[in-house]
């Protein structure tokens, strides 16, 4: 996989949106809104930048109170800015984790290396394509591929446990169900009924 390409067709709705306290090289380079390599990554713009920022700030409270989103991938991952234009965050829905991630610097390097098809698990987006027999095929803006049980909940990785979902879906059931299970201790068994 080569450079960013952008999805023709495949655009939100809103206009440019800079993270609060964060560089706005991205939005003026005119990524907020676009869909890169099949929806591999796509940028917030000013309509699902504030509405994924609530749901990840209530899916992780432990985080600063000016991380924002920047951009969500094709698993659904919210990569979060922390206030600042250095460090990035990845707010994961199938671990139910916040991890330190790349910096800008570096992830700007691996988007332009290889359109962030190794920094975002690119390899397994070609398998789960590959799965469903749509090899190449195109994520619609809302879309996410997640683990229909997410991991911390029990479920089992692997691109036969991988489903199509709504990216607001997935982000609504993963702000209830942390929040259920946040001070419960490691271990405990729970219920997910859908």
């Amino acid at each position: 996989m080569s450079a960013l390409v952008v999805d023709e067709n495949t655009r939100g709705n809103g206009g440019p949106y800079v993270p609060e306290g964060f560089w706005s090289g991205y939005a003026d380079a005119g990524y907020c809104g676009a869909s890169f390599n099949g929806g591999l990554v796509r940028f917030h713009d000013d309509r699902s930048g504030p509405l994924y920022r609530a749901q990840v700030l209530e899916a992780f409270p432990e985080l600063p109170s000016l991380a924002d989103v920047l951009a969500v991938d094709w698993h659904g991952r919210q990569i979060v800015t922390n206030g600042s234009s250095e460090q990035l965050l990845l707010a994961d829905p199938s671990t139910g984790k916040t991890v330190e991630w790349y910096s800008v610097e570096e992830f700007s390097t691996a988007l332009r290396l290889d359109g962030g098809y190794a920094a975002l698990n690119g390899e397994l987006f070609d398998r789960w394509r590959e799965f469903v027999e749509r090899p190449g095929g195109r994520l619609p803006w809302e879309g996410a591929v997640a683990y229909a049980v997410p991991l911390y909940a029990g479920g089992e990785s692997g691109v036969e446990c991988l489903e199509f979902t709504d990216l607001d879906v997935l982000w609504d059931f993963t702000v209830q169900v942390l929040d259920q299970v946040r001070d419960l201790p490691p271990g405990t068994p729970i219920k997910i009924s859908m």
